[in-house]
């Protein structure tokens, strides 16, 4: 059972590896020379206009622009998920780090913090995000995608660690309860040697658990971004052929601003938006696998 365990959870992995390398590949040698298709025939010889329903030549149809869906996919897999991948391992790093700086506080101002945070853990992250990081944007899209997409990325980072360090706090405090942890502090062992030689590898099973509860929670916290038309990277003016000023398309492409941003397409054009919202739960339900094999391990 544990060999068919890890067997399902590296298949996993070396799927979405397999995803990302395709996507920057195809980003850097085919992406330049694949064209939109403007024109095509119907059933009944008649030229037509995008969109096109899926077919054999496009297996998820194409967007109004000609664009195929599944290439637009591939191209905006790497965005999504090294953002994602980054948010949730840097939640886990600076929360660890935090928790432990909590727990071995000074009691009254532990209690202190822990009562300030309070409040903030519980409101929602979209508010969080919306007003740190889009309502008053010290940072917009004349400073370009890469420096707009770094700063969105650290507000994403920093409304998850609040709670995730409270959470690892409580941990740290209750392992320290354990009588070996008593007898390394009367043996004089230093609070570092105990946080990194008998905390850490106390919790080491569950971090990659945490780890994809995080981007789980940043997948679903960048779709509801992007259902509000709010775009990692920025937005762009424009609908077909870049004609509709009053449509917002996302600069980068990853997931959730292709869901957002062919919203209006639900009912004339659905395949637009179904593509990658299937792309979104497909992505879920691969980590969610993991987090079942990994859970059923440590079980």
């Amino acid at each position: 059972m544990k060999t068919n365990s890890n067997t399902l959870i590296y298949s996993v992995l070396v799927l979405l590896l397999l995803l990302l390398t395709a996507s920057f590949v195809y980003e850097w040698g085919f992406k330049e020379g694949v064209k939109p298709v403007n024109m095509k025939p119907d059933a009944a010889g008649e030229m037509v206009s995008p969109p096109f329903p899926p077919s054999f030549d496009h297996p998820l149809g194409t967007d109004r622009n000609g664009n195929d869906l599944s290439l637009r996919i591939l191209n905006g897999a790497k965005y999504t998920l090294i953002f994602v991948f980054g948010v949730g391992l840097l939640r886990v790093v600076f929360s660890i780090f935090f928790g432990a700086l909590l727990t071995f506080t000074w009691k009254p101002i532990r209690k202190l913090i822990e009562t300030f945070m309070q409040p903030y853990i519980n409101i929602p992250a979209f508010i969080l995000v919306y007003f740190l990081a889009f309502a008053f944007l010290p940072i917009d899209e004349t400073h370009g995608m890469v420096p707009l997409m770094s700063f969105q990325f650290l507000v994403l980072t920093l409304v998850g660690i609040p709670l995730l360090m409270m959470v690892f706090s409580k941990e740290f405090g209750e392992i320290l309860k354990m009588e070996y942890i008593h007898a390394s502090f009367q043996l004089g062992a230093s609070k570092r040697h105990i946080v990194l030689k008998h905390i850490i590898p106390v919790l080491r099973p569950r971090l990659m658990i945490v780890l994809l509860q995080q981007m789980i929670s940043a997948l679903i916290l960048l779709l509801h971004l992007g259902v509000f038309q709010i775009f990692i990277g920025g937005e762009l003016e424009g609908g077909i052929i870049g004609a509709d000023e009053d449509l917002s398309l996302s600069k980068s492409g990853e997931w959730a601003g292709m869901v957002g941003q062919s919203i209006s397409d639900l009912v004339t054009a659905p395949w637009i938006v179904l593509a990658p919202s299937l792309a979104f739960v497909g992505l879920i339900l691969l980590l969610n696998i993991i987090i079942r094999q990994v859970d059923a391990k440590i079980a």
